[in-house]
């Protein structure tokens, strides 16, 4: 009998290369991983770091990611070659413009398991660069978790110049070099439907029994619509805007007047003729 999904335990790792919103965007393309958080490790300073204080490089803290995934589908191992292969782990404290010890390449392992294939992987990829590697192996430290603004950052910020001028382009390789562990996308359906419900404020849509959603609430007259949510499972499919423009459209049709305050919705708005509609 097939075990069930529920039964399956879960195994995480924990790395660092640059910053974490291109790491965390990197990881959340894969398949069996279910979760990515972004936060901090290894700093030689007591208590809970702040991303500021971090940014400082005085803390000694890297900006990692916490990954959960299902060894089922895609091995510790696996993971590691996707990460040594998807940053440079050549250049010491430094990813990109963004330079200094919180950015280094580092593996922290948790037990003698992951640190002996961190070396071995970091050994096979070493031919493949012309520079030594440089990327540290260090024992797992107590993770501190970043702020919310800091998670699912790529997904919240798509449009944003970071974003499109650093993140893209790295997804971009990703996909090409390791397409057999990329999480395969949704054929999406053009009639899928936005409920709207009154009650608890807000529009949902059904996607392979996954619900993606937009939060809104009513001030002065008007809908200011404050948070937009696609499931883990279904990101990186473009859902999210289609949730949006059919939402844009359920307005038009009820004749709503909006104000969008969430980035994303903001981002959707500027190209939407539905958009011009409903704005007060």
């Amino acid at each position: 009998m097939e075990q069930a999904m529920s039964d399956i335990p879960m195994e995480t790792m924990f790395v660092g290369g640059g910053c974490f919103w291109c790491v965390e965007a990197v990881f959340n393309e894969l398949k069996g991983v279910t979760k990515v958080v972004s936060g901090y490790m290894g700093g030689t300073v007591p208590g809970t770091p702040t991303y500021r204080e971090v940014c400082s490089g005085l803390t000694g803290h890297a900006e990692v990611v916490e990954v959960t995934f299902d060894p089922t589908l895609i091995s510790y191992e696996d993971l590691l070659v996707v990460f040594m292969t998807s940053h440079d782990p050549t250049t010491l404290n430094k990813q990109g413009g963004d330079v200094g010890t919180q950015y280094r390449s580092v593996v922290f392992y948790k037990d003698a398991e992951q640190k002996g294939i961190a070396e071995l992987v970091a050994e096979e990829i070493a031919p493949y660069y012309d520079d030594p590697i440089v990327t540290e192996i260090s024992p797992a430290e107590k993770f501190h978790e970043a702020v919310e603004e800091h998670q699912n950052y790529y997904s919240n910020n798509i449009t944003e110049r970071y974003c499109s001028l650093v993140i893209s382009p790295k997804l971009e390789k990703l996909r090409q070099m390791h397409a057999d562990k990329i999480k395969s996308v949704t054929k999406i359906k053009t009639n899928m439907e936005v409920i709207h419900n009154k009650e608890q404020q807000q529009f949902t849509m059904e996607v392979d029994g996954e619900t993606a959603k937009i939060d809104y609430k009513m001030q002065d007259g008007k809908m200011h619509l404050v948070y937009s949510e696609v499931p883990f499972n279904i990101r990186g499919q473009g859902i999210g805007k289609i949730l949006v423009e059919k939402t844009f459209e359920k307005l038009t049709t009820e004749g709503y007047q909006a104000v969008a305050v969430c980035g994303y919705i903001k981002s959707v708005a500027k190209g939407s003729e539905e958009w011009n509609e409903i704005i007060g």
